[in-house]
């Protein structure tokens, strides 16, 4: 049976690891939510920044791109 010092540093040990990958989590999630932030724009509701006052015909797909090769 591991004394009470050993059980703690395994306690700490184990902290630090939880730690880890909650920051790990946390990064992971900002970073599909700024992936998100940046995908194409439905063209329902109020215009984001980035393309009010601009021509939005500019912005249109291309369905040339989609078609396989």
């Amino acid at each position: 049976m591991p004394g009470l010092k050993e059980l703690l540093a395994q306690r700490e040990a184990l902290q630090q690891e939880l730690e880890q990958a909650r920051q790990q989590e946390a990064d992971r999630a900002l970073r599909e939510i700024v992936a998100k932030m940046r995908a194409t724009w439905s063209g329902r509701g109020r215009a984001p920044q980035w393309i009010a006052d601009k021509n939005r015909d500019d912005f249109l797909i291309q369905p040339s791109l989609f078609r396989s090769q």
